[in-house]
């Protein structure tokens, strides 16, 4: 318990910190969740994690394409009756010239936190590769009523795992 609230106190002091050193804080609060590994190197596989409007799917299969993969696993739980998102990105995945059999589906996924339970192997090495937004611009994301929502559920998330997951 004790571990759960000190992350949670830390976490609220780097966002105070960040918020009270005005502009600065106010852009790195945002580019902080936009973070990638510099430098990718060749994997077994590249997960594409749900929760967004074609993005992370479109950069999934740029990553493919460049060969940094042999296959995509596309990671979401149900959406509609019996159809998961990760059926819908596996579609897109596709139409942008993916084929299906270099495609792996995990539909449990309804959390970022269940997306890498789901998703996590034995002995691997993870590099992380963010896919843009379009419309959030991360210098101006708190004139924003969108980026002020997403970037406001991004924190709020972190916390929730912090305190419900221990993470």
């Amino acid at each position: 318990m004790y571990r759960k609230r000190l992350g949670l106190v830390v976490l609220a002091g780097l966002f105070l910190f960040l918020l009270t050193t005005k502009n600065l804080g106010l852009k790195s609060i945002a580019r902080w969740l936009m973070l990638s590994d510099k430098d990718l190197h060749p994997a077994d596989v590249i997960i594409v994690l749900s929760g967004e409007q074609g993005e992370r799917v479109a950069t999934g299969v740029k990553l493919y394409q460049e060969g940094l993969a042999p296959r995509l696993l596309m990671t979401g739980g149900p959406v509609e009756w019996n159809v998961a998102e990760a059926d819908i990105m596996a579609e897109q995945a596709k139409f942008l010239g993916v084929p299906e059999k270099d495609i792996v589906l995990e539909k449990r996924a309804t959390s970022t936190y269940e997306n890498a339970l789901y998703s996590r192997g034995s002995g691997i090495r993870l590099s992380f590769y963010g896919a843009e937004d379009p419309w959030l611009d991360p210098t101006r994301w708190w004139l924003q009523d969108r980026g002020i929502e997403v970037v406001g559920l991004e924190y709020f998330k972190l916390a929730w795992y912090v305190i419900h997951n221990g993470i």
